[in-house]
């Protein structure tokens, strides 16, 4: 009986300190509060990062970096079931590809982390806020407003980041 009793007190105190734990977590990053996220190098190179889903990798690019800054962003790779967007068979997939491109684009002069990630947080999802702006240049039709995932964008970036410079 004493035995059980112990056991029940190891594991209420177990649960009480792993509540408190949960309850400091930030809601905004999921880690507990005075964590720093992300923790990047941004030394001047390139950096590659791509998003996958489904066996399939839709979005690839590279980052060039220079004096803490993101001064440019170029496409390895932008398809959809088959569809490669980089070498458009029609004006709608021309229309993705710019669509994507000036999305990404709004990441260009971003120096340093905070900026980095500042900017990203309007890359959840659909494209809003600046992002969204970036793009209003095209012509945002119902088929393309749907379609175009900035999040898809705003991953590849954090995937390049995480992996660290590609080259110098």
């Amino acid at each position: 009986m004493r035995k059980n009793v112990g056991v029940l007190v190891l594991c209420v105190t177990v649960g009480v300190i792993a509540f408190a734990a949960l309850l400091s977590m930030s809601a905004n990053t999921g880690f507990a509060s005075g964590a720093r996220w992300p923790v990047w190098d941004l030394r001047d190179g390139r950096y590659r990062g791509s998003f996958s889903e489904r066996d399939e990798t839709p979005v690839s690019l590279e980052i060039t970096v220079k004096d803490g800054a993101i001064t440019e962003i170029g496409w390895r790779h932008m398809a959809y079931r088959k569809n490669d967007y980089l070498k458009p068979a029609n004006p709608m997939m021309e229309g993705l590809r710019s669509q994507y491109t000036d999305c990404a684009n709004y990441l260009v002069g971003a120096k340093g982390v905070d900026e980095i990630v500042s900017r990203l947080e309007f890359m959840i999802g659909s494209p809003s806020g600046p992002a969204l702006e970036a793009i209003k240049t095209q012509k945002v039709d119902a088929f393309t407003a749907a379609t175009i995932r900035a999040g898809k964008i705003r991953s590849a970036v954090i995937d390049a980041f995480n992996r660290g410079v590609y080259a110098k």
